[in-house]
């Protein structure tokens, strides 16, 4: 299939300049003929919009009037990026001053042209986890916002009434589907733990690729049962099927949470699921009122530590570590992991 042809930009001319934006004339010949064509383009600065969640699962979300609809829409929080200012900031900006909300975790989860027919900018897509109230609003002279919590279980609902319209709004929870991977976190059943092992073994044949034995480290039978037992093992499944695609299993300690095993299947691998299991061991320790998760994992694989890190997981010095936690660690060693470099990490969660 052959591509269009370009348009070749000649004069520009500025025709207006607004308060947001800039109005310019472009003229331009098609390339295959020289057919020429005036064109007109909008410029302003780029934008950024923000999925915001809070431990609950709950959307944060705004009311507030839209002149070009003249009605109040229902919406997530967003706006202008600043000169000199990243997206990132921009997006906790935003969030803070339209609902009052800071998050415990703030990542880029995509960025899309808003209308190339017509606009030059970017639009930046940012999910916000573990959002709590922390502030008043701060509204600007030209807008009002009022913040509601919207269940994760209602939106859908609402977005086919047609209360949730705006094309950017519904952009950004299509980048959330696509981030989270289309899953459901659910707590595994006892009749499943042969599927926990057989997914614990289809994941550790990934090692191989760098250098390491697949099998290190496994969970016993009895492990998992007794994980099971106490509600701390969890399941992602497809939404074809129900059929588990990853788990996640971790122990109870002290202050802490900790992550022994977090897997999924090779075959739905960089689909976001790993980050759904995390961010419900998140959820589950809040519940038990723990104030951080632990883990230990390879230092140099990059689906371990570097991931982590981009989870917001932060390394831990052995001689800063915990008793328990730092005994973890002699045991791996004494299970042979002591051959590759490994890490104690974790993550501080908001009270």
């Amino acid at each position: 299939m052959g591509k269009p042809s370009a348009w070749i930009v000649g004069e520009t001319k500025e025709r207006g300049r607004y308060r947001f934006f800039s109005v310019s004339a472009l003229e331009a010949i098609r390339a295959s003929d020289g057919h020429p064509h005036t064109f007109y383009r909008i410029d302003c600065d780029d934008w950024v919009n923000v999925v915001a969640l809070t431990a609950d699962d709950e959307f944060v979300m705004v009311h507030q009037y839209r002149v070009g609809s003249a009605s109040v829409t229902l919406e997530i929080p967003g706006g202008v990026i600043d000169p000199e200012e990243s997206p990132r900031d921009a997006a906790a900006r935003e969030l803070l001053e339209e609902t009052g909300y800071a998050p415990e975790q703030l990542v880029e989860i995509g960025r899309i042209s808003p209308n190339p027919a017509l606009y030059s900018n970017r639009l930046y897509t940012y999910l916000a986890l573990g959002c709590r109230k922390v502030a008043d609003l701060a509204n600007d002279e030209a807008e009002e916002t009022v913040v509601e919590l919207v269940p994760r279980a209602d939106l859908p609902g609402r977005v086919a009434s047609g209360e949730v319209g705006h094309a950017l709004v519904l952009a950004a929870l299509h980048w959330l589907s696509l981030y989270r991977g289309d899953v459901t976190i659910r707590a595994v059943r006892a009749h499943e733990l042969e599927h926990i092992l057989a997914i614990e073994s289809a994941a550790g044949r990934k090692f191989a690729s760098v250098g390491l034995p697949s099998d290190l480290g496994g969970l016993a039978e009895t492990e998992v049962a007794q994980a099971q037992s106490e509600g701390l093992l969890w399941a992602a499944t497809a939404p074809s099927d129900g059929s588990i695609v990853g788990f996640g299993l971790a122990w109870q300690r002290a202050d802490a949470l900790h992550l022994r095993e977090v897997d999924v299947l090779p075959s739905h691998a960089g689909r976001g699921i790993g980050r759904r299991l995390v961010e419900h061991a998140c959820a589950l320790a809040r519940q038990r009122r723990l104030s951080r998760l632990t883990l230990t994992t390879f230092r140099d694989v990059p689906w371990n530590a570097p991931w982590y890190r981009r989870l917001g997981f932060t390394e831990v010095a052995d001689c800063e570590a915990p008793g328990w936690l730092t005994q973890i660690r002699r045991d791996e060693d004494a299970h042979g992991l002591g051959h590759w470099p490994r890490v104690i990490m974790q993550r501080e969660l908001l009270a």
